[in-house]
């Protein structure tokens, strides 16, 4: 008996790909004529019942077989549950190549994954990609609050003012407490972005090794899916670490 867990995308994701379908040319075409010929109907034929019916049915039906087939073709789903991020954003080289080698490893998985011709390897391996989102977004997420960090040259010469060693009065231990849990944080950021990415590596190498063995075992399978979930969970506290940090000094006025 299939339960949800062992669909092909989780309930957390499912929302992604609707919206996805919706966005596709074709839902907006099949919405388009649909609307014109509502208008037509009104304009022209007297706003005929069932001719109304028929274009409110035909837009509607069209679009519902627009998600259905985005959640049962694999080219639809990979393009999906693709996490994207405009590396435009990212003014630091370095920081730009990791988001971009995150997202080729979140492709070059998926792709394997849809490769795979053994039903069995291919049934263990989706438990993997189904994890692969939340990091890949949140490797971006982090990677924008370490290059907007680097590049604030207030904060820099904060830090740096208020570390020369000077006798600070109280505001100012203040602000520079915040200053180096702020400094820490993103210590702390910059080592997880590479913690992320090597767990992708991982995961990539075993999918790797489990097409040219034929068979990657259910424990291999959940082990390397919980230490995705768990890297998720690690990215997302300092996320959130971070923002209480920001909301600090923001209250403080520092």
């Amino acid at each position: 008996m299939q339960t949800l867990d062992n669909l092909p995308v989780p309930p957390s994701r499912r929302g992604q790909v609707i919206v996805y379908a919706l966005e596709r040319w074709q839902s907006m075409t099949l919405v388009l004529v649909a609307c014109l010929g509502i208008a037509a109907t009104v304009a022209f034929l007297d706003a005929s019942l069932l001719l109304l019916v028929v274009f409110v049915a035909f837009g509607v039906l069209g679009v519902g077989a627009m998600v259905l087939i985005s959640f049962r073709d694999d080219a639809s789903l990979d393009e999906a549950l693709l996490s994207k991020a405009d590396l435009g954003e990212l003014r630091d080289k370095l920081l730009r190549e990791k988001v971009a080698r995150a997202e080729a490893y979140q492709l070059a998985i998926r792709q394997a994954v849809r490769a795979a011709r053994a039903p069995a390897v291919r049934a263990s391996l989706e438990v993997i990609t189904r994890e692969l989102a939340d990091p890949v977004a949140l490797v971006f997420s982090l990677a924008k609050r370490l290059d907007e960090y680097q590049a604030n040259q207030l904060i820099q010469q904060d830090l740096r003012r208020l570390s020369a060693g000077r006798p600070l009065n109280e505001a100012e231990r203040a602000q520079l407490e915040s200053l180096q849990k702020l400094q820490r944080l993103m210590g702390e950021t910059a080592q997880a972005i590479d913690s992320a990415l090597a767990q992708l590596g991982s995961s990539y190498t075993a999918i790797q090794l489990a097409q040219s063995s034929s068979e990657l075992r259910g424990t291999s399978a959940s082990s390397v899916r919980a230490e995705l979930r768990q890297q998720s969970e690690q990215l997302r506290d300092l996320n959130t670490s971070l923002d209480e940090v920001y909301a600090e000094r923001l209250r403080g006025g520092i």
